[in-house]
């Protein structure tokens, strides 16, 4: 009787151990959902939040959304990027429809197979990018500018 006692005993030990298992199995959190791809990120419609260019150690903000007094006004400029890789780029007086892709490691934006943007940062509440352009210093000398643009989601 004493062997019953033992067998009955190890027998509800391993029945509890199993019902732990699954009350833990049940509560534990679903599976996280997989981070959102670059492409998935960037296909939404953006504002400008502010822009700024820089040579040498001049840096120089044009435009801060809200701000009054911007040298520039692109409060109404809006790019809407598409999942299908086609973008569309508009303001109040013009529209520029073309293609979009990642080039590299995704850090680099290409617009129209050309246009090369660097990324900085990209999630659902901003996308930061960086390109270069040439230009002519006061005294002719060719300058490399970096111009900045950190973008909202319009809402």
């Amino acid at each position: 009787m004493n062997r019953s006692s033992k067998g009955s005993s190890l027998s509800v030990s391993r029945l509890s151990c199993w019902m732990v298992l699954l009350v833990m199995a049940a509560c534990a959190p679903e599976n996280e959902p997989a981070p959102q791809t670059k492409s998935t990120l960037l296909s939404r419609t953006w504002e400008v939040q502010s822009a700024e260019s820089a040579y040498d150690r001049i840096s120089y903000q044009f435009y801060e959304k809200g701000r009054s007094d911007n040298d520039t006004d692109l409060s109404s400029l809006r790019l809407v990027f598409r999942s299908d890789g086609t973008y569309t780029m508009q303001d109040i007086s013009d529209t520029i429809d073309g293609t979009w892709q990642f080039a590299g490691e995704a850090d680099n934006l290409l617009l129209d197979g050309k246009n090369h943007f660097t990324v900085l940062s990209l999630s659902e509440t901003g996308f930061s990018f960086w390109f270069l352009t040439e230009s002519t210093s006061l005294n002719g000398t060719s300058i490399s500018v970096k111009t900045i643009y950190n973008l909202i989601p319009v809402h």
